[in-house]
């Protein structure tokens, strides 16, 4: 069964040296459950660049994550796919609480096929994704008449 308990939880420890004078000491630590850590983690933005591409071509992405929560994430993991393929990924990523981080990744050819890309964020074992589809453009050149 797991863990489910959360809140204030204070440790007390008293020590006795050789003369038999006592000192004593305490620390509070909160404890909160990984679903509540996770609701804080927001997928906010995905950027390519460039901005308009043809299948085949490498895509820089800017990934924005926001960590809401009250605790760091050490050991985040990031998966952009589109479809089944994992596109890029960076693994044991480490996100400070109350802040809003940057991530470069880079597919290395966009393939027609799929319909978007799907951000996943794994930390300890819990995901939240987020889809960004595909908008096709129109694109026009000027040549010499």
């Amino acid at each position: 069964m797991p863990f489910s308990w959360y809140g204030n939880l204070t440790f007390l420890l008293t020590a006795t040296n050789s003369a038999g004078k006592t000192a004593t000491k305490s620390k509070t630590v909160q404890i909160f459950q990984l679903g509540q850590v996770m609701a804080g983690l927001k997928i906010v933005n995905l950027e390519a660049t460039p901005q308009t591409f043809q299948p085949g071509q490498q895509l820089d992405f800017r990934l924005m994550l926001q960590n809401n929560s009250q605790v760091p994430l050490n050991g985040l993991n990031i998966f952009i796919m589109q479809g089944t393929r994992v596109v890029a990924n960076l693994t044991n990523q480490i996100m400070p609480y109350g802040t809003t981080r940057q991530f470069m990744l880079r597919d290395s050819g966009y393939q027609a096929s799929g319909s978007g890309y799907m951000i996943d964020v794994e930390y300890k074992g819990i995901h939240i994704n987020r889809g960004f589809k595909i908008k096709p453009v129109t694109s026009y050149t000027i040549d010499p008449f």
